[in-house]
């Protein structure tokens, strides 16, 4: 039955003829169909993918949320004339950052007695209170600020692209760190054509960050990790005889 497995990345030569050597060597060595042998290094290959693949923090860094000095800088709370300050947050999004505007509680509001004496007809009239604002340090900003709006609701989400196809493709689940982060039809896409003549596998991963999320060289590095593996496994299945029928 010819089969196969579609591989269009960014990759050495020489990692892709390796796995696809392996993918060869599996259906060979193990007696296996061409069918299950790709089944098991498609899923060996997603494997090795996700591990390559960072996550992204669970919140903006601090070093990326600062004071703003677009006017206002301060404005008063409606709700008992609390001083909250802007500060600007740089976010990411479809792979570019932007920089967001964000009012946050930024000082403590006391009372400070003075005292203004003033004489009437031989009295002295007592003094007045006025209000003071202690400005917090911009170190508790921006941790206040990281707080309330510095959430990432999608951390994770290349990450869990990954964990899509063997869910979709072979009803394997992965582990799910973030089930907030939502995999859709326009991130990724698999296809498995399967007949009398052909079985074939094709994955898609449409992220539009998804390379950012991985380092350079890591297509071939998961490539590379998926052929050991692959191999191990036709070496330690010859060796139990786990193979033979």
């Amino acid at each position: 039955m010819p089969a196969g497995l579609t591989i269009e990345v960014e990759a050495d030569k020489a990692a892709i003829k390796a796995f696809m050597d392996a993918l060869a060597r599996y259906e060979t060595a193990t007696k296996r169909s061409m069918k299950d042998a790709v089944r098991s290094v498609t899923i060996d290959l997603i494997r090795s993918l996700r591990a390559r693949t960072r996550r992204s923090p669970k919140a903006v860094p601090r070093m990326e949320i600062a004071k703003s000095y677009q006017t206002p800088k301060w404005i008063r709370d409606s709700h008992g004339g609390k001083p909250i300050r802007r500060m600007s947050i740089i976010r990411w999004g479809k792979g570019k950052n932007y920089l967001t505007q964000r009012y946050i509680y930024g000082g403590e509001c006391f009372s400070a007695p003075r005292r203004r004496v003033v004489r009437r007809k031989g009295k002295i009239y007592n003094s007045s209170t006025v209000l003071k604002i202690r400005p917090f340090s911009e170190a508790q900003m921006r941790t206040e600020t990281q707080r309330v709006y510095g959430q990432i609701r999608n951390w994770g989400l290349a990450k869990k692209s990954w964990g899509w196809f063997m869910k979709s493709l072979f009803r394997k689940s992965m582990q799910d760190e973030n089930p907030r982060a939502k995999i859709d039809s326009r991130m990724v896409d698999a296809q498995k054509r399967e007949s009398d003549t052909e079985y074939s596998i094709v994955i898609v991963n449409r992220l539009d960050y998804i390379r950012k999320a991985m380092p350079p060289g890591a297509m071939s590095i998961a490539l590379r990790k998926a052929t050991n593996l692959i191999n191990h496994k036709i070496e330690s299945g010859l060796r139990s005889r786990r193979f033979e029928t």
